[in-house]
């Protein structure tokens, strides 16, 4: 799978966060910042959707801060990446559902 155009990425995104495909939240800087450090990739930027709605459900503070701190994880991965010396998607989606599961722990 090739990397999707910005706008597709936007969309799904949202899509698997939960939301409609022209959610405000679509348009932020942090819908940008979380489909640009997933390449693009729609199986990261799926994987980064789920993860969004888990957390808004689960924390009860909405969407938007969801999609804030999702952001902030997902730069955090993308970071790690970078610095370690790079790595394929499959690297890329292992980091990204590490980070989002070990949230997920209760």
């Amino acid at each position: 799978l090739g990397p999707l155009n910005d706008r597709d990425a936007r969309t799904l995104l949202a899509t698997e966060a939960g939301q409609t495909g022209n959610h405000v939240m679509v348009g932020s800087d942090e819908a940008s910042d979380i489909v640009s450090d997933c390449r693009r990739h729609p199986v990261l930027v799926k994987t980064a959707g789920r993860w969004i709605q888990m957390k808004a459900s689960r924390d009860g503070r909405g969407v938007p801060k969801a999609f804030e701190s999702v952001a902030e994880s997902v730069r955090v991965v993308a970071a790690t990446i970078q610095v370690s010396g790079g790595g394929g998607d499959g690297h890329y989606l292992k980091e990204l559902l590490r980070a989002c599961l070990s949230e997920a722990k209760v």
